[in-house]
């Protein structure tokens, strides 16, 4: 399962698909370069969204247009992330982070603050990841801010990590608090997620079966195969862990029939 690389995209895309004025052709074209960009992104066809995404980068950059500027560095950074170029993710963050002539407003600098945390989060530097969630956060403290949602999740992540699960547990509460009220469904699943890890760390492997079961029916309504996956395998150590072989035996099985159909970008 990818670790947290897709938060937050959709909420991009969103902002990204509505230029300021429909008169405008140029940004109207970066909408639907970034459109098509996010289209191969989710096809696993890396090469042709950073394609995409460059080109609507250009065409933001040509008129000054900074949100256009901010979502479209982003979305490069995170598909330069999926292929596994981080030093490329890094650069197109920091050059937007950097670019102080831009008066970015404070949402945009949080996401990209977000994503620079997603980023070490990804690469194992944990101490990096906790220090831009940091900083991220000082701009997104509030449920008004559209990535409160993602960064909690995030912060519970790092909290697993870190191996304290009551924070993460109390975290994750949070988080699905503030994604519900958004009714950000792929947040939501990942909350619920977060909320069941944070349960069976603390071997409170029946705590954990209700999370699992609504989040496993929210990614299979959006078919997230690597997310229906990750649920399949924790519901087999939950009820594992609260005694039940033979449920916990079935939902391996089928975690493992679902691993065995993913495509490499899932």
């Amino acid at each position: 399962m990818q670790p947290l690389i897709m938060l937050f995209a959709l909420i991009l895309v969103a902002c990204a698909s509505v230029p300021p004025g429909p008169q405008n052709a140029r940004l109207a074209q970066a909408a639907d370069y970034n459109r098509r960009g996010e289209a191969a992104l989710k096809q696993g066809d890396y090469r042709r969204a950073l394609a995409y995404y460059r080109e609507a980068l250009r065409i933001d950059l040509s008129v000054e247009h900074a949100e256009g500027i901010a979502i479209n560095s982003i979305n490069l950074a995170r598909a330069h992330q999926l292929a596994g170029e981080s030093a490329l993710a890094h650069q197109a963050l920091d050059s937007l982070l950097g670019a102080s002539a831009l008066r970015l407003a404070p949402e945009f600098v949080a996401a990209a603050r977000l994503r620079k945390a997603l980023l070490y989060q990804g690469e194992g530097k944990l101490a990096d990841a906790n220090v831009w969630a940091e900083r991220s956060e000082a701009l997104c403290q509030d449920a008004v801010c559209a990535w409160r949602g993602t960064l909690l999740n995030l912060r519970a992540r790092l909290a697993l990590a870190r191996a304290d699960a009551a924070a993460a547990q109390a975290l994750a509460g949070q988080a699905l608090a503030v994604n519900r009220a958004r009714a950000a469904g792929e947040e939501i699943a990942n909350s619920l997620r977060l909320q069941a890890e944070a349960s069976i760390r603390q071997q409170q492997f029946a705590a954990a079966l209700a999370p699992l079961d609504e989040a496993l029916a929210l990614d299979k309504g959006l078919g997230l195969t690597g997310r229906i996956e990750a649920d399949l395998a924790f519901m087999g150590e939950a009820h594992a862990g609260a005694g039940n072989a033979e449920q916990a035996r079935e939902f391996r099985l089928r975690a493992a029939s679902v691993s065995k159909q993913r495509l490499p970008a899932e």
